[in-house]
């Protein structure tokens, strides 16, 4: 395996809102389980790009399954179980896998990548976790060395940006927060290659005036 913007792409996504588990199958059976999975809302996103992602990769069989819970909104699952993948990703690259730490950082394999490439670890990081941020786009993470690569990658592509902290009294932790400045919205959807189609739809509903050329031609992209 090797790292090309779409695996580069997936370990983004990953970061934003998946997971890699670790732990074993079950109580009474202690082999390792080699899970790679996803729960979103943007079900489309799932069954489109990210499982097609999987799916040139590796083979599997693998399907979006959706979910109804009581008074929240419907979800997209979708569980990859691969050994060598799962093992690439973890020894390799060296993600992090089960529950991720306040200090969540970037996997030093991807900061040594080229700038196109870290790229599509942004567009994936953004596709799932990113969106807008009061008049503007952005991120939010209780980890501020996410925060600042991902600063840092937007100083990189010529993208106006502010950053700020506070304290989330729901959870009682220390939020970091970027938001790209609303001139600068056009530079950023032409620099990031984003491929979830619905984030994009909302983006463009929300800025049908001003950028709509820049969100025009991500959609293309996708």
């Amino acid at each position: 395996m090797i790292l090309n913007a779409d695996l580069v792409y997936l370990v983004g996504a990953i970061y934003g809102d998946g997971y890699i588990r670790d732990g074993v199958k079950s109580r009474n059976d202690l082999s390792r389980e080699y899970k790679i999975g996803f729960e979103l809302s943007d079900i489309q996103y799932l069954e489109l790009v990210i499982l097609p992602i999987f799916k040139s990769i590796i083979e599997t069989r693998s399907k979006v399954h959706t979910r109804q819970r009581k008074n929240k909104e419907k979800t997209g699952i979708l569980q990859i179980r691969n050994k060598k993948l799962y093992l690439y990703l973890t020894e390799e690259v060296k993600t992090v896998k089960g529950k991720k730490p306040k200090s969540l950082d970037v996997p030093e394999k991807i900061k040594e990548l080229p700038l196109e490439l870290q790229k599509e670890f942004i567009a994936g990081y953004f596709d799932t976790d990113g969106g807008f941020r009061n008049n503007s786009l952005g991120l939010s993470s209780k980890s501020e060395s996410m925060r600042d690569y991902f600063c840092k990658t937007l100083e990189e592509c010529n993208v106006e940006y502010s950053k700020d902290s506070w304290f989330n009294k729901k959870y009682k932790e220390i939020y970091f927060g970027a938001r790209i400045k609303k001139s600068s919205i056009d530079t950023f959807l032409n620099v990031l290659k984003l491929r979830n189609h619905e984030k994009i739809a909302r983006i463009h509903a929300r800025y049908s005036c001003a950028g709509v050329g820049a969100v025009k031609r991500a959609r293309l992209r996708t």
